[in-house]
Order: C-alpha cells, then structure tokens, then sequence
C-alpha cells in the first residue's frame, strides 16, 4: 500500500507544478503577444518556450507513472492574467505592469517547485525538479532585474 501511496502522492506533486507552470507558459504567451517592446516579446516568447519544455518533460514523467496529466493551469493563475491585463490596459507603461506580474508569478513558481522536490521521495525525480527550479530562478532573477531597469528609468 505504501508504493500507491507514494507513486498517487508523486502524481500530485506533479500534477500541482505541472498547473503552476502551465499558468507561466500561458501567462508568458499572453504577454509576448500583448507587450510593448519587441525586445520584451522576445524574451517573454523565450520564457513561455522554457515552461513549455518543463511542461512536456513532466507530462513525461505523469505517464511514466500511469498517471494523466493535467492540461490547464490553476484558477489563480488565471485569475491573476485577467487582473494583469485589466492593470495593464489602465495602466501608462503595459510593459511594466507584465514585466512586475511575471515577476510575481515566477515567486510562486519558485515557491511551489521548492515545497515538490522537498515533498518528493525519489531522488531522480527530485533532482529533475531541481532543474526546473534553476531554470525558474533564472527566469525570476532577469525578470526582477528588467522591473528594476524599468523603474529606474522611470524616476
């Protein structure tokens, strides 16, 4: 019984960072399509093609495991999209409202993928989400780093 129970809480585990990170896929799709500068288009076509990569790798690892894995992301991620784009439509600079939204969005990214791998008791596994998380953490750091040049130049 303990090998379902772990193999049905692993599938959980993935399947909750696996919506986490589709919710950063589509959010960064959004905005590639929505933002301003065609320097920021690029980099967000960029993100959203990571989260696509982690996305098929975990789907991957859902099947590996006999599971489904989920194709949408959460009801927050979503909720907070619309109020992104609400924020950006009233809002002087559109860029800078996505740039400060995916910066947050990429904090909960982090957070989530950090409570998977310590959750987790397969360490090839762990360490696959580790990955991620590196590649999440990057994409966090540049996004705080283009808010930070854009509220530079601001003031």
């Amino acid at each position: 019984m303990l090998i379902n129970d772990e193999k049905t809480s692993e599938l959980s585990v993935l399947n909750r960072v696996l919506a986490v990170c589709e919710d950063g896929r589509s959010f960064y799709q959004h905005a590639a399509q929505e933002a301003e500068s065609a320097t920021l288009r690029q980099i967000f076509r960029e993100q959203a093609q990571i989260r696509s990569e982690a996305i098929q790798q975990l789907s991957n690892e859902v099947h590996k495991r006999h599971g489904s894995p989920v194709h949408s992301g959460t009801l927050k991620g979503t909720l907070q999209q619309w109020y992104t784009d609400i924020r950006a439509r009233l809002s002087h600079s559109q860029d800078h409202v996505f740039i400060q939204q995916l910066e947050e969005t990429e904090n909960q990214t982090l957070g989530e993928l950090k409570r998977a791998v310590r959750s987790l008791q397969d360490p090839a596994l762990a360490r696959q989400l580790g990955s991620h998380l590196a590649s999440i953490q990057l994409a966090h750091d540049r996004m705080k780093s283009i808010g930070e040049d854009l509220r530079a130049r601001a003031h």
